[in-house]
């Protein structure tokens, strides 16, 4: 539905950096598996990224 209103490439990257700047969250609430977690917003970031080209 997004992509119909705004540009695709636009909305993946900006989420993209939405998830990077997340990425400390679980380190500075000191979760248990706080690596684990910010392994997974990354990858989450990267796989936008790819959507892009």
């Amino acid at each position: 539905m997004f992509d119909r209103r705004v540009d695709p490439t636009e909305l993946r990257l900006r989420a993209a950096g939405v998830a990077i700047s997340l990425a400390t969250g679980p380190h500075r609430s000191q979760e248990a598996n706080w690596q684990q977690e910010t392994v997974a917003i990354v990858s989450a970031a990267e796989a936008l990224v790819r959507q892009v080209g």
